[in-house]
């Protein structure tokens, strides 16, 4: 029995020793984790490659608008609006409006030319002396339909000399309209000598547009003028 108990306890001995005695087993790294950025697959359901999260541009569908997208802007030219319109009687009576002849384009120029021709041609300073006088014989160079704050409308027929204006004839007169280009002026009274239109107490002012008026007289026949802004200061 106490044979027995020593031969286990030295066999226990034995087996303790021959532990102690061996070399401790090798140490076990653990495996490195992939980073959140390695291009590993991701796996899906039943170990299948999950589909990426961003699709390709040339793959994905349409965005809808949303509420907070923009809308855009027209930025085409407007369409042309018609200007308004403006009655002839507005046209001659406008704001500081005076008419200048154009004489070059007038009769009262042709009758001129007409007078001094074959008389003087072989002398150029007679010439153009007989073509000076005529036309400082016409004399109505500028025209004004003046009106004032009570609507009255008054004539006023001025010769000009460079930048210098003469009265050389007013009177009161009346004004009508009697188609879209037409105003009939009635002269009531007058003071002065008219230089034009002597032989009539009435006559037509055609309105082609709203820079010019023409008159047609007697003597000189039709006589041209243009819309000048400010040529008369008063």
């Amino acid at each position: 029995m106490n044979c027995l108990f020593a031969n286990c306890r030295f066999g226990s001995l034995l087996l303790v020793a021959s532990a102690c005695g061996s070399p401790p087993p090798p140490r076990v790294e653990p495996a490195p984790q992939p980073s959140p950025s390695a291009s590993a697959p991701v796996v899906g359901v039943a170990g299948s490659p999950a589909v990426p999260a961003i699709a390709s541009a040339a793959t994905d569908p349409p965005a809808m608008a949303s509420a907070d997208t923009p809308t855009p802007i027209d930025v085409s030219p407007p369409a042309p609006t018609a200007e308004p319109k403006l009655f002839p009687i507005d046209v001659i009576t406008g704001p500081e409006m005076a008419y200048l002849i154009d004489y070059a384009n007038s009769g009262a120029s042709e009758m001129v030319n007409k007078s001094c021709s074959g008389k003087s041609e072989e002398d150029a300073n007679k010439h153009a002396e007989c073509l000076a006088k005529g036309r400082e014989k016409f004399g109505a160079d500028v025209l004004r339909f003046k009106k004032d704050d009570k609507g009255r409308v008054k004539l006023i027929i001025y010769r000009r000399s460079g930048s210098a204006l003469a009265e050389l004839f007013t009177a009161n007169v009346e004004l009508k309209e009697t188609t879209p280009n037409l105003v009939k002026v009635a002269i009531k009274g007058g003071v002065g000598q008219r230089p034009i239109l002597r032989d009539r107490g009435n006559f037509d002012v055609n309105v082609p547009n709203g820079y010019s008026i023409e008159l047609e007289d007697s003597v000189y026949g039709k006589l041209a003028y243009d819309a000048k802004v400010g040529l008369v200061a008063k």
